[in-house]
């Protein structure tokens, strides 16, 4: 399953971080990226799952990271 990572600043401009394979992988570089990029020292990831993507917010107010699942299918 390949998964695409955004960062979404403004309430709704996307920066586009990676792809990726594992989730954990994901995970490090978000967490990576937040503390490379961001003013917070504690942050507090709580993450909202829907259908097709979870969002994961940190503590900033119009900041946070959302992973989408690639809707692109390899063919047979």
């Amino acid at each position: 399953m390949l998964l695409k990572l955004y960062f979404v600043y403004n309430g709704h401009c996307r920066l586009f971080l990676g792809e990726y394979n594992n989730v954990d992988d994901l995970i490090e570089d978000m967490k990576y990226h937040q503390w490379a990029h961001s003013g917070i020292t504690r942050p507090h990831f709580v993450k909202h799952i829907k259908k097709d993507s979870v969002r994961f917010d940190y503590g900033a107010k119009d900041c946070y990271y959302l992973a989408t699942k690639s809707t692109c299918r390899e063919p047979r």
